[in-house]
């Protein structure tokens, strides 16, 4: 950056050249040749196209609510209902909408996200984490964390969140005596 060596711009400049997907360029093939200084910053990031492949069985729909009640105490029975019907059984509520990353930071709860993949396919995960550059996914029961920029890829804002909702004391309703103008 301004013709300074920046060791956080290079860290960013080579987790999006090692996670993008298609053709690398130039740049990118300069950025990723310095692998021995800098490929320790992608030890703890998966692709998530990889992930969705390799987890397939943990992506669908059964699989993601399991894992979404399961955060909340509950239990997901297959075949018992859609998940929705289970979570308000358990005393949760449920809202599936299109939203966007800023809406989950706000929420601040785990949601399952339906992704896209390359070849058609839809799959569920459960976003248990979300920061600035970077989410955690469980995929069943096991945590990885995937870079936003890559997710974003798969994702068009389609999510499931649930909430317990908080019981508040509602008083009577008194009538007052009404005069007549």
């Amino acid at each position: 950056v301004m013709q300074k060596e920046n060791d956080e711009v290079f860290r960013d400049a080579y987790l999006i050249a090692h996670f993008q997907t298609g053709l690398k360029n130039v740049l990118d093939r300069a950025v990723l040749s310095h692998r021995d200084t800098h490929h320790e910053v992608i030890e703890g990031f998966s692709k998530v196209d990889e992930l969705l492949a390799q987890h397939a069985a943990a992506t669908t729909t059964d699989a993601a609510f399991s894992r979404l009640l399961a955060r909340w105490g509950a239990a997901y029975a297959a075949g018992a209902g859609d998940g929705c019907a289970q979570a308000e059984r358990a005393g949760l509520q449920c809202v599936a909408q299109r939203g966007s990353y800023a809406q989950l930071r706000l929420y601040n709860r785990p949601a399952m996200l339906t992704l896209g993949d390359d070849q058609g396919g839809t799959h569920q995960v459960v976003l248990v984490a979300l920061g600035d550059d970077d989410a955690r996914l469980d995929l069943g029961g096991v945590e990885y964390t995937v870079r936003i920029a890559d997710l974003a890829r798969y994702w068009f804002g389609d999510f499931v969140l649930l909430w317990r909702p908080v019981a508040v004391p509602v008083k009577r309703f008194a009538f007052a005596a009404v005069a007549e103008f």
